[in-house]
């Protein structure tokens, strides 16, 4: 963030609100739950707008309770979706699903940057400390689930076209 290095932690903190905004988004489409959806939409709705004021409050330091807040929420919507899943009357290894993979990702790269992220956030120069190779694992940690799950999302639909175009039943 060489050139950028006066805006830093506007840039953080703008992507941190995206990305919140992003994964709730995902939630919201992957639960099947009515209650849980309006649940998400409020509790994101909320969380976005608490996000905005700090943002916009003018913070020299990045805020302990913004990443608290985001991760506490993630988690207690992959394990509302976990929860779901392993309820769910299907017959299909959860594994086999391309939102299983997505949340994996999520959740994976949340929990293992959340406490990176609260130590580092007094530290003078983050650019230059050791700590970032376990930001960098734990996103391509996250990118590696995430492909796995396109992968498999491609897989699917390959198979629902074979099927639809090979589906005898409807013969005139």
């Amino acid at each position: 963030m060489g050139t950028f290095k006066n805006y830093q932690l506007q840039i953080i903190s703008i992507f941190e609100i995206i990305e919140f905004a992003l994964f709730s988004t995902f939630y919201f489409f992957f639960i099947q739950s009515v209650k849980f959806k309006r649940f998400i939409v409020i509790v994101s709705s909320v969380n976005l707008i608490l996000d905005l004021v700090l943002f916009f409050s003018q913070r020299l330091h990045f805020d302990f309770w913004a990443t608290l807040s985001t991760a506490v929420i993630i988690v207690v919507y992959s394990i509302a979706f976990f929860t779901e899943q392993v309820n769910s009357p299907v017959i299909l290894a959860i594994y086999q699903s391309y939102d299983f993979w997505i949340v994996v990702g999520c959740i994976v790269y949340i929990m293992g940057t959340f406490l990176l992220f609260l130590y580092t956030s007094d530290l003078k120069d983050k650019d230059n400390s050791p700590l970032w190779v376990i930001n960098i694992t734990f996103e391509i940690i996250k990118n590696i689930c995430f492909s796995i799950g396109f992968l498999v999302a491609g897989n699917n639909n390959k198979h629902n076209i074979l099927a639809r175009n090979f589906d005898d039943t409807n013969l005139s």
